[in-house]
Formats: C-alpha cells, structure tokens, sequence
C-alpha cells in the first residue's frame, strides 16, 4: 500500500504547471481562504495547482477539520472558481494539539485542452506502470484509475475485514449524521475498508465526512487517523466514499 501511495503521490508531482492558471488561482485560495474567520485555527501551509487540480495543505486542531472542508467547498463557488465537482480531502498525524489537513480539487476539465499525445505505456517488472515524468492530465487520472485497480486486487485478511465490515455497518448506521447519506458498499480487505454512498442534499458531503472524521472511529474501532473522504456530484445526487486504514 505504501508503494501505490508513494506511485500516485509521484504522478501528481510530475504533472506540470498550466501557468497561465496555476499561480493566479493559487494566489486566490490563499486569499479567500486565510480571510474567511472559520480560518482562525486554521495555518495554511502550502497551496500547489498544477493543470488539473490544486492541492491544498493546512494544519490545525481536530476540531477545526470541518472549517477545513468548509472553506475549500466555498472557494470552489466564488464566482472566480474554475473547479469542477471532484474533491478529495484527508487527515493525518492527529494529535492532542495539531492535525495535518489536506484537499486536492479537481479543476473543470472543459476550461483546459488535454495534450491528447500520452506517452509510451512503461511498464515495470511487476507489471505496474512506470511515473511518466512528462505527465499529463490524462496520465494523471489514469494514474488514479490503475492506483484503484491495485487496491481492489488486495486480497481479505478474511478474519479482520467481515469483523470490520460489521462494526462499520453498525457504527455508521448508529451515528448521528447518517441520515443524509446512504452506504451503498462497505469493502475491507487486508489494510484498508472502502466505504461508498449516495447523497441526496449538499449537506451529506459534510455529514459523510464527520462520520469517519469521528475520534470515536480509532477509539472504538482501531483505525489510524489516517482518513481520505472524496465526494462528487452537484445539485440534488453527490457520489461519496471514505477510505480509512488499519492500525
């Protein structure tokens, strides 16, 4: 797992940088952003686009997670925006005083032209395909699809995952904001659980997101604060999945 993280990490890091866009939005998330008095506990420490999406990193205490995932939703509606529906946040090194946060925000693919000459399919001995160092967005969200791929082919350490699927079955169903969402698939296998669901209001995005944002999550059930919550859609239907890692 570690590896397909560090491949993906690696073809975001490769894709270039559309100037004529990058520099400029990034200076306007940082303005909208550190503006905003939801930020008050919140220290934007590096905002990075690229051509197909920005990345945003801010740390924080835990209780600030939400503002967090609020301030990045209302940056993509400012009338300046050109994002599109995907985002994807996570948190990390969660502690008694500062957690890391971290959102990458898909830009709307039709206010950009995608080089449409990929380059050769490298491939590696294991049959993964090797980081093109001339990325581009196309790469990129193949990159993604191949990283999904590799994760679904994890095998079930059969003891841990059906044990795990129960308690989150239970867990999310007893929680107090799960009336907004519906799970429509809990996967575990041997170091990670999927959860997918459907949204029918705006408001399950963020509802979805507090649910395995909840310390309770770790405590109860023996997860990492390791969290990815991506979500996408728009008006009245939003695709949302978690992926929380094993202890």
């Amino acid at each position: 797992m570690r590896q397909k993280r560090e491949r993906e990490e690696a073809a975001r890091d490769a894709e270039p940088k559309d100037s004529n866009w990058a520099y400029e939005t990034e200076q306007l998330l940082e303005q909208f952003m550190v503006a905003q008095p939801e930020a008050t506990d919140i220290d934007i420490t590096a905002i990075d686009c690229r051509t197909s999406f920005c990345e945003v990193r801010a740390s924080g205490p835990i209780e600030a997670w939400n503002n967090f995932g609020e301030l990045v939703k209302r940056a993509t509606r400012e009338p300046w925006s050109t994002f599109g529906a995907g985002l994807r946040t996570n948190s990390s090194g969660q502690g008694a005083t500062k957690t890391d946060f971290r959102a990458i925000i898909e830009r709307d693919a039709s206010r950009y032209q995608v080089d449409t000459e990929l380059a050769s399919d490298p491939v590696d001995s294991d049959g993964v395909e090797e980081d093109c160092l001339c990325a581009t967005p196309q790469w990129s969200m193949r990159r993604l699809e191949l990283e999904d791929s590799a994760r679904a082919a994890e095998g079930k350490d059969d003891y841990w995952a059906y044990e795990k699927e129960q308690a989150l079955q239970l867990f999310i169903a007893g929680h107090r904001n799960a009336s907004s969402f519906e799970v429509t698939e809990i996967d575990c296998r041997t170091t990670y659980c999927k959860i997918t669901a459907v949204g029918r209001a705006e408001q399950s995005v963020d509802h979805f997101s507090e649910v395995f944002h909840d310390p309770a999550l770790q405590e109860r059930l023996g997860f990492t604060a390791e969290t990815e919550v991506g979500s996408s859609g728009h008006d009245d239907v939003f695709e949302l999945d978690a992926r929380v890692m094993r202890q």
